[in-house]
C-alpha cells in the first residue's frame, strides 16, 4: 500500500494480533470456544439501525482449518449481547459466503439461507416470529432490495472449479459439460416460487467472443443494483491449458439488455448507484498475449499464480505488472474510468456506506500475515488504515478468513470476520468518530 494517514495513529493493540486507530472502538460480537463468522462483504449481518435492538446474523461451527466435509453442519442464527441464538442448521456452506445467510429485505423478522431439503440445496426463508419455513427449489445467491426476487446458480458446478464458493454435497446437473444451454443465472420469484433461467452459460460462451475448444464456463457473484432494476455477475472460463478469464457483465432482471463491461479480470464488484458498478479489474493484456499461438497450450495463468505466491504475494505486483486497478463502470453509458487511482494497490472487498460518502475495503494478509481495513472518504486525497488483524498461517486458500468488511444499516459501524485470537469471530468497528472528524 501507499502511505496511509491512519498508520501513525494506530493505537496500542487490543491484543498482540490486532491494532486499531485510536478513534475507533471495537466490540466483539461473538465469543469462543465455538467459531463464528458471517461470510461475504455484499450483505449486512445487522437487521436494524437501532443498536439497542439489532441482531447480527452469523454461522457457528466447530470447524477451524479444513473445508466442510460432506454432511458437516454449521448452525445458523443471530447474536445479541454476545449470546448466540440458533435458528437452524445447514450442510450447504463454505467459509467465504457461509450459507448465504441474510435478512429478507423489508422484513426484520425473516431470514434467508441455504440448506439441504429432499437431498439437494434449497433456498430457505424462515419467519423468526411464527417459525414458518418456506423452501424454494433452488439455492439463493442474492436477493433483490425489494425482496421480490432472488438469483441462483449451480453451486455443485461452482464447487467443481471453486470449492471455496460451492457446496460439497451439491450434485451438478451437467458434470463436465463445457457450457450447457439450460444452466447459468436463474431468477426466483419469491412470492410464487417460480424459477426461470435468464442467462445461460451457452449464451455467455459466445457473447461478444469466439468460443474455443477445451473451455469450461461458470458464473458467480450475482448482485442486484440498489433498486433491483439490473444485476451484475461474473462469467468465468478456463481454456484448454487452464488459464482463467473473468468477465463482468450486467443485464436486466429478465436477462435482457446483456452488456459486457470488461474481459480479463473482474473481482469483488459492488454497485455505487443504479448505473455505476465498481470492481477491481483489468484487461490482463499480458495474459492474453502470452495465451495466443503455440504458447497458448501452456498453463500461463497457473504459472503466473505460482510466481506470485513464490514472491510472497506482493500487493503491488498485480497492479504494476498487470495494470489491475479499481475501475468504475457506467452501465448505462458503457464507459469506464479509473477510480481512486494511486490510493489502493491491491484487490479488496469494497463497498460504499449507505449515504455513498465513504468506501470501505480491506487487504489480503501481507508477508507478515497482517490484513488491514481501509476507510476512504470518496474524492479526498488519502485513505485511513483504521484497523489491522493478524491472520493465522494455516488459514489459507479455501479456509482463509478474509475480513470482508460490511456496513451497518446506519453507516456508523463496520463488521469484520477475523481469526486473530485463534478462533473465528465477528467484530464491530465503530467508525463514527472518524467520520465526524
Amino acid at each position: 500500500m501507499g502511505r496511509l494517514k491512519g498508520r501513525e495513529m494506530l493505537a496500542g493493540a487490543c491484543t498482540e494480533t490486532c491494532e486499531l486507530d485510536k478513534r475507533v472502538e471495537v466490540v466483539s460480537l461473538t465469543q469462543g470456544p465455538s467459531h463464528h463468522f458471517f461470510g461475504y462483504f455484499d450483505k449486512t449481518p445487522w437487521n436494524s439501525e437501532t443498536r439497542a435492538s439489532d441482531r447480527a446474523l452469523c454461522h457457528q461451527t466447530s470447524v477451524w482449518a479444513h473445508s466442510p466435509a460432506p454432511g458437516e453442519a454449521a448452525a445458523v442464527g443471530y447474536v445479541t449481547d454476545g449470546v448466540f441464538t440458533e435458528i437452524g442448521c445447514t450442510t450447504t456452506w463454505n467459509f467465504q459466503q457461509g450459507a448465504m445467510l441474510q435478512w429478507l429485505p423489508g422484513a426484520k423478522d425473516r431470514v434467508a439461507f441455504n440448506a439441504v431439503r429432499s437431498g439437494s440445496p434449497h433456498g430457505i426463508v424462515l419467519d423468526l416470529t411464527s417459525g414458518e419455513e418456506r423452501a424454494f427449489t433452488q439455492p439463493i445467491a442474492a436477493i433483490s432490495p425489494d425482496g421480490l426476487y432472488a438469483l441462483s446458480l449451480d453451486f455443485g458446478r461452482l464447487y467443481s472449479v471453486r470449492p471455496d464458493y460451492g457446496y460439497v454435497p451439491a450434485a451438478t446437473a451437467h458434470p463436465g459439460v463445457p457450457a450447457p444451454d439450460d444452466d447459468g443465472v436463474w431468477r426466483i420469484a419469491l412470492r410464487s416460487g417460480e424459477s426461470r433461467l435468464i442467462v445461460s452459460l451457452a449464451q455467455l460462451a459466445e457473447f461478444e467472443r469466439s468460443r474455443s475448444e477445451g473451455e469450461f464456463h461458470w458464473v458467480n457473484h450475482p448482485l442486484f443494483n440498489p433498486t433491483g432494476s439490473r444485476l451484475c455477475f461474473v462469467h468465468r472460463y478456463t481454456n484448454a491449458a487452464g488459464t482463467l478469464t473473468t468477465r463482468l457483465l450486467t443485464c436486466g432482471i429478465d436477462g435482457g439488455g446483456l452488456r459486457l463491461l470488461i474481459s480479463g479480470l473482474a473481482s469483488h464488484a459492488t454497485w455505487y448507484d443504479d448505473s455505476n458498478v465498481l470492481a477491481w479489474a483489468g484487461k490482463r493484456a499480458l495474459v492474453r498475449q502470452t495465451s495466443r499461438g503455440l504458447i497458448g497450450h501452456l498453463p500461463v495463468g497457473r504459472a503466473l499464480k505460482w510466481i506470485y505466491r513464490l514472491l510472497g504475494k506482493p500487493s503491488a505486483l498485480k497492479s504494476k505488472l498487470m495494470n489491475d486497478r479499481f475501475i468504475m463502470f457506467d452501465d448505462d453509458a458503457n464507459t469506464a474510468r479509473d477510480f481512486a487511482r494511486g490510493l489502493f494497490w491491491c484487490d479488496g472487498h469494497s463497498s460504499f456506506s449507505p449515504d455513498r460518502r465513504w468506501m470501505v475495503t480491506d487487504t489480503y494478509p501481507d508477508r507478515k500475515r497482517w490484513a488491514s481495513v481501509l476507510l476512504w472518504e470518496v474524492g479526498t486525497d488519502d485513505a485511513l488504515e483504521v484497523a489491522r488483524f493478524w491472520a493465522p498461517p494455516e488459514l489459507e486458500d479455501e479456509v482463509r478468513c478474509d475480513l470482508h468488511p460490511r456496513w451497518s444499516p446506519d453507516g456508523t459501524r463496520i463488521c469484520v470476520d477475523s481469526a486473530h485470537t485463534g478462533t473465528r469471530q465477528m467484530y464491530a468497528l465503530d467508525v463514527s468518530g472518524l467520520m465526524s472528524r
